[in-house]
């Protein structure tokens, strides 16, 4: 019997495009796999090609909805894998925006925390704009 890891190999491995948004929310892979807490598949998408920084229609990156879905695990996966934290959506909102939102206190601590050593210059304004 096989899992959804053995079916995504299967389907890559025979010429699945790793980037295809075929739901009607164009969704890409990658998005799904995280909306299923799927990070061997994401990791596997990622190692065959796919943009670490798709978007659904919506605009939302992995990194929204690894906050969304209220996942570090998911927002260090991402992260380490250099998505890019300014990623807008459709409202002009960051990933770190949404987390201030949802007062996610251990989330804005990693966020912030990588936002500044990415953009140390940029940090200081970013903290007193919000």
């Amino acid at each position: 019997m096989y899992n959804f890891l053995d079916i995504a190999k299967l389907l890559i491995s025979n010429g699945a495009d790793v980037n295809a948004k075929t739901s009607k929310y164009g969704h890409p892979p990658l998005l799904v796999a995280l909306q299923l807490n799927c990070l061997e598949i994401a990791e596997l998408l990622l190692s065959s090609g796919a943009d670490i920084d798709a978007k659904c229609i919506n605009g939302y990156s992995g990194l929204h909805f690894a906050v969304g879905r209220r996942s570090l695990d998911q927002a260090k996966f991402l992260v380490s894998h250099h998505i890019d934290m300014d990623a807008k959506d459709e409202n002009g909102r960051t990933a770190l925006d949404y987390a201030y939102m949802g007062n996610l206190q251990e989330m804005i601590l990693y966020l912030e925390q990588k936002y500044q050593r990415s953009h140390p210059s940029d940090y200081i304004l970013y903290v007193f704009e919000f």
